[in-house]
This record gives C-alpha cells, sequence and structure tokens, in this order.
C-alpha cells in the first residue's frame, strides 16, 4: 500500500471515529439516518470492500423453510437479551 493509500485510509478511519463519537454524544437525540448506512457497515465497507458491491439478486424468493428460520429467529431475539457485564468489569 502506497504512502498516499495509508494516509487517506488513515483520515477515513478518523473521520469515522469523530462520527461515532458525535453518534454517542448525540445519543437519545433526533437526528437524521445516514445516507451509507450504520457506522458499522461503513468500517466494514473500508476494511471489505468486496463485501460491499452490489449486483446481489433484488428479490429472494422465500420457501416455508427460510420463512421458518425467520420466525425463529424473530422470536428468540426479542426474548434472549439479557445484559450483562463483561469479566474485566470490576464492580463497585
Amino acid at each position: 500500500m502506497g504512502e498516499a493509500m495509508k494516509k487517506f485510509v488513515a483520515l477515513a478511519v478518523a473521520v469515522l471515529l469523530l462520527m461515532a463519537f458525535s453518534d454517542l454524544a448525540t445519543a437519545g437525540h433526533a437526528r437524521a439516518a445516514s445516507p451509507h448506512g450504520p457506522l458499522g457497515y461503513q468500517l466494514m465497507c473500508l476494511k471489505t470492500p468486496a463485501d460491499c458491491r452490489g449486483g446481489g439478486a433484488a428479490r429472494v424468493e422465500a420457501g416455508p423453510a427460510l420463512l421458518g428460520l425467520l420466525q425463529q429467529v424473530n422470536a428468540a431475539s426479542g426474548t434472549d437479551r439479557r445484559f450483562s457485564l463483561h469479566p474485566s468489569v470490576r464492580h463497585g
């Protein structure tokens, strides 16, 4: 990777980090959604641009097996969320 490309990537990462921190500062307040998608998606696209290219199927046919799986995931994701601190966090 050339020196100019390294500088560009470093600048892009810095801008995205600033965007992330500004989102944290405004949490809970109404704000416009990014036209480029969530920050995590933008970072993934910077790391692996091939995963963000268009050209996939515009429509996916969903049979009974896929619809059943989607219903299972949706039901589980609505009830299985539990808060827990990471083991490295000290209490008190």
